[in-house]
């Protein structure tokens, strides 16, 4: 999302959406861009793509299942922890978080826990979850 209520727009965003694109296209992967989607739309979107890439805002807080990303309607629906724990995405193999503070662990006392977004989305059934890599690299890897 290149601009999200209440915070500074990710000037970048709209550049990683052209190269994610121009890289599934040279596959044949067909991509579905939701530029200021509300948490429904993306949960609606997930179950029917294998490939799951998210440019947006983030947060980690000290209650790691109230950590999540945010999207058009953030301020009174965040993509929590809790809600990536409940969704069934069997048929989404990879996320890509490009988001600020998706690993961080806020509370000391729960640090060897690794509760985290990243990690919730792990287990909620998708083979990998990164937020580090080159977009077009990672691509290449899993497709």
């Amino acid at each position: 999302m290149p601009s999200t209520p209440n915070e500074p727009d990710l000037r970048f965003v709209e550049q990683e959406i052209k190269v994610v694109g121009q890289t599934l296209a040279m596959r044949s992967i067909k991509t579905t861009v939701l530029k200021n989607p509300t948490k429904a739309e993306v949960i609606a979107h997930l179950a029917n793509h294998s490939i799951a890439h998210f440019a947006c805002h983030g947060i980690s807080e000290m209650d790691p299942s109230k950590s999540g990303l945010f999207f058009d309607d953030w301020t009174t629906a965040p993509l929590t922890v809790s809600d990536v724990m409940s969704l069934n995405l069997e048929y989404t193999t990879l996320a890509y978080l490009s988001a600020r503070r998706t690993s961080a662990m806020n509370d000391p006392r729960l640090f060897d826990e690794s509760v985290s977004l990243s990690s919730a989305i792990q287990l909620s059934g998708l083979r990998c979850s990164c937020r580090s890599f080159s977009v077009p690299l990672l691509i290449k890897h899993f497709t």
